[in-house]
């Protein structure tokens, strides 16, 4: 259940499912349950193995609504508790009365354990018992197990019969979470914390090993770097929402206890003075480690970077050409070279392609591979196929603009925004640095395409007309839309257009105004919770009023660079403190309320977090003369240490010594203004902070 749909507002539902129509007179209410694979993007529900798989819940609630008339009888039976209805007259275990007036009845029964509560209208609620509840035998296997009693299990399905006369008007099981687990319990009695202050705000806090929100009597806990103890905070849904948008909110982890599973040094490893970062960043990882396996995979796809977990086991998101080359671009070059190369490689052939910017960021995404690995090959191997882009490209060119037409944001796959006049900022900054790519990439050896001097003539024509159109000094940031639109007229705002135009592809001219940027931003777009996405639009989904983290990490490259290091705080307080209270990356955060919804293990998300650290914290740039550092260090990042971040040829160890937003850079002892391209082997790099 998202944070906008306006259902129930009980924080102890983890679940909900609709129990259907009627068939045979029936209608089915499955206690326990499956969700296995259906055909992409279903999933269908299966009978309960009795296994940890198993979809259940500490207690339920049954809701139904209908109307018996005068004389239609309807019979309930889930976990063992009863009751009928024949006309208004209601019988449950010794209790028998009628409901008065006429029409449809609101039925509502609690069931925890061998205990209900039934609630019929307004009448007072009347308690039930199980006829189900009794103790039985162990198998005896053994002889040590003879004598052991075990209370019994209810049956995993219930029934509602529904009668002649009766209108069943819909009928819903919601699964609800103890209010205090066990697990829960165990962990809050071992804290030794709160421990020291990391952030604060007026909505939340985050400390050394928990994260508050305000008015929260269940923080989330983080015992230690590799584990988080939080309670499930949305609601799972089975099926489908009736809108637009292709909404659901699926769980695909639902303990309360996340302990990391990530494979001993195939990663970097970050180490910071506060768990609840460590914790954040090692989940990070863990969802880069899923989403290549086979977990998630769809057929042929295995050892790819799938988008996400969305339905669950078996039925991840797929290979999109977007999602994988922008979590190319926010650190999984640097920190998972091999399956990044695989991915990006895929993605130039094959994957989901349905936003504007599919032909604008392979080659970006691929160049940036070269920069970051020093291995061309990838580049030599899909030229053709690269090269094509370009002319695909051309075809969307607008000579008097000087911009690749562009009807949707990189953010955005839902909907055209009519107030960007057919250029939006975010894909027309992508589509420019793709010629820019294709041109750096033709010059390789190997390949020698005369062609890239055309493309760079191309890519620089680009880049000053990006700033002549699109910044707007009225606002002080780039709109949305350029000259002309209503974005423009307006002052629009659209988080991936700024964040693609502070990413550095602009050069010099833009740097210079990113302070302005960066200032606006906090009155503009700044939520408690994060960057809005689309601040200016009144609609209330996915894409509206929402704060995906994703898009924030250019915005925190910008940051460092402009010597910024408030800003890339609070960019990483608020990120984590979403990551721990979920244990995953869910796709949507509600800028509003804080809540988040819809799809988990988002791999754009967790790249993003990844990047904070990277670009924001340590302010790490690369290009073909060599890795630089422009810090970002508040007191809160003081020590923190990177081990094993591969850059080309060599392996770094990175450690932070002091705070500020100047340092010296220490390449094994020796002062240096950036790590050389041609490095091998492993090496230390201290930033001194001044």
């Amino acid at each position: 259940m998202g944070s906008r749909d306006g259902r129930s507002a009980d924080t102890l539902v983890i679940w909900e499912r609709s129990l259907g129509h009627v068939v045979d007179g029936q209608i089915s209410v499955p206690l326990r349950f499956r969700v296995v694979p259906g055909v992409w993007p279903n999933i269908r529900l299966t009978d309960a193995e009795g296994t940890s798989s198993d979809i259940s819940a500490s207690s339920y609630e049954l809701r139904l609504g209908c109307d018996p008339g005068a004389a239609g009888s309807l019979h309930v039976e889930v976990g063992g508790l009863r009751f009928s209805l024949r006309g208004r007259t209601v019988t449950a275990d010794a209790t028998q009365f009628v409901v008065p007036g006429s029409g449809a009845l609101s039925v509502r029964l609690h069931i925890d354990g061998d205990r209900g509560e039934l609630i019929i209208n307004d009448h007072p609620p009347v308690s039930l018992r199980s006829r189900e509840s009794r103790d039985v035998s162990a198998a005896a296997i053994t002889a040590n197990i003879a004598d052991f009693r075990l209370r019994e299990r209810p049956s995993p399905v219930g029934s509602i019969s529904v009668g002649r006369g009766v209108d069943v008007r819909g009928a819903m099981l919601f699964g609800k979470r103890a209010p205090v687990s066990s697990i829960y319990r165990a962990a809050q009695a071992a804290a030794d914390g709160p421990g020291a202050l990391f952030y604060r705000s007026d909505r939340f806090s985050v400390f050394d090993d928990r994260v508050v929100d305000a008015g929260d009597d269940q923080p989330a806990l983080v015992p230690d770097s590799r584990t988080i103890v939080s309670p499930i905070r949305v609601v799972e849904e089975f099926s489908w929402r009736d809108n637009t948008h292709g909404d659901m909110t699926r769980v695909v982890d639902r303990s309360e206890l996340w302990r990391s599973r990530v494979e001993p040094g195939r990663f970097l490893g970050l180490s910071t003075s506060f768990r609840s970062i460590n914790a954040a960043f090692e989940l990070a990882l863990e969802t880069f480690q899923r989403n290549s396996g086979d977990e998630f995979a769809l057929p042929g796809e295995s050892g790819l970077w799938s988008a996400g977990y969305f339905q669950g086991s078996g039925l991840g998101f797929g290979v999109w050409k977007r999602d994988t080359s922008h979590v190319a671009l926010r650190c999984g070059n640097l920190i998972d070279p091999e399956v990044a190369r695989a991915s990006l490689a895929y993605v130039v052939n094959s994957g989901f392609d349905n936003g504007s910017d599919g032909d604008s960021l392979p080659a970006v995404g691929i160049w940036d591979h070269v920069l970051a690995t020093g291995d061309d090959s990838l580049a030599r191997e899909t030229w053709d196929r690269l090269s094509g882009t370009a002319a695909v490209l051309d075809g969307r060119f607008d000579e008097s603009r000087g911009l690749v037409r562009a009807s949707q944001s990189t953010s955005n796959d839902s909907f055209d925004e009519p107030e960007v006049g057919g250029f939006a900022l975010s894909t027309v900054v992508y589509s420019m640095q793709s010629y820019e790519a294709l041109s750096s990439m033709a010059a390789l050896p190997g390949i020698n395409d005369e062609r890239g001097h055309g493309w760079g003539r191309r890519a620089e024509g680009m880049r000053r007309a990006i700033i002549d159109q699109y910044w707007n000094p009225a606002q002080g940031f780039f709109t949305s839309g350029p000259r002309g639109s209503e974005s423009f007229a307006l002052g629009q705002w659209e988080t991936s257009g700024v964040e693609a135009a502070l990413w550095g592809y602009l050069g010099d001219e833009a740097d210079a105004l990113t302070g302005m940027v960066l200032r606006r931003l906090r009155d503009v777009a700044m939520s408690e919770f994060g960057i809005v996405l689309f601040p200016h639009r009144e609609q209330a989904h996915h894409f509206c009023g929402s704060v995906w983290y994703c898009w924030q990490a250019g915005i925190a490259r910008a940051a460092a660079r402009s010597g910024d290091a408030g800003l890339v705080h609070r960019l990483v307080a608020q990120h984590a403190r979403t990551i721990l209270r979920n244990k995953t990356f869910y796709e949507v955060t509600d800028a509003e309320s804080g809540e988040s919804w819809r799809w988990p293990g988002q791999l754009w998300h967790a790249a993003g977090f990844v990047s904070l650290m990277l670009f924001g914290v340590l302010g790490i740039q690369y290009d073909l003369t060599g890795m630089r550092f422009t810090p970002a260090v508040s007191k809160e990042f003081e020590g923190t240490r990177v081990e094993r971040l591969r850059y080309r040829s060599a392996e770094l160890d990175i450690e932070v010594r002091g705070h500020g937003t100047r340092c010296r850079v220490m390449l094994d002892g020796r002062r240096v203004d950036r790590v050389p391209p041609d490095i091998d082997g492993h090496h230390v790099v201290v930033l001194v902070m001044r």
